[in-house]
């Protein structure tokens, strides 16, 4: 087994990544809640803040952390620039080989 993410996991710390042979390599997965453009900051931040209380719960993070989740509970700004960082990488990927665009149906 090999992890795609950059640095190991405190889980399986004998099991080597990627990026250990290919420097600058990392490809992750994420999770994360997402809402509806105008949404008020007033719900964001609540929402946001929810989000860090449950990972404050004892045993929560650990759980996480056993099924090999890395808890993060970030900024929404923070994980906007996971996801445009995503964006990028994919579109790039996507390009270089050579995959047509598919404009959804009904645009």
């Amino acid at each position: 087994m090999v992890l795609s993410s950059a640095q190991r996991l405190a889980n399986l710390p004998d099991t080597p990544t990627i990026a250990e042979t290919y420097p600058g390599f990392e490809v992750t997965t994420w999770l994360g809640f997402v809402a509806p453009r105008g949404t008020p900051r007033e719900i964001i931040d609540t929402m946001t803040q929810a989000t860090r209380d449950a990972l404050a719960i004892p045993g929560v993070a650990e759980r996480l952390a056993g099924l090999g989740i890395v808890p993060v509970g970030s900024t929404p700004e923070e994980f906007a620039e996971v996801l445009r960082k995503d964006r990028a990488l994919y579109a790039e990927a996507i390009r270089s080989a050579g995959i047509p665009l598919i404009e959804p149906a009904g645009q």
